[in-house]
């Protein structure tokens, strides 16, 4: 997957899809913003994967390794509620009936005086399939706009 912006116009899904989509990720940030690290990594299929491009080292791979890395980033910021803001999603159906969805993104992170603070935004590409009937995310790529301008990845 890549950042780039189609050339031609992307083929329009229906409603009743787009809702699915963005209800998916409504359930799945909310699991992972009230620390439910266990459950967020079941919204990956067996193989999915979670590169964030900021990572050092292999990214996550399967639901285990989802679940300890988003157990452990909730770690790093004790005492922070994170909320994750997703918007601009754009969704492409693909050949193989995947779905290639891209969507800009923000985490604020309110503590207990109510100040808010923001992690860098960014560009997310994810993968999504249709198991058994529901959604579930093969593959999430995380762009952090400030190392885009900074030469990074």
């Amino acid at each position: 997957m890549s950042q780039t912006a189609s050339a031609g116009p992307s083929p329009v899904v229906s409603a009743d899809l787009h809702l699915e989509v963005r209800y998916f990720y409504v359930r799945q940030m909310r699991l992972l913003d009230e620390g439910h690290s266990e459950e967020f990594a079941e919204t990956f299929s067996d193989d999915g994967v979670f590169h964030h491009t900021s990572a050092t080292g292999a990214p996550p791979r399967g639901r285990a390794e989802i679940a300890a890395a988003a157990k452990a980033a909730l770690g790093l910021r004790p005492g922070l509620v994170p909320r994750h803001w997703f918007d601009m999603m754009l969704v492409e159906p693909r050949a193989d009936g995947s779905l290639y969805v891209t969507y800009q993104a923000v985490v604020s992170r309110t503590d207990a005086t109510g100040a808010v603070d923001f992690e860098p935004t960014v560009f997310v590409e994810d993968e999504l399939v249709r198991e058994d009937g529901r959604l579930l995310n093969r593959s999430r790529t995380i762009h952090r706009d400030d190392l885009r301008l900074s030469g990074g990845r």
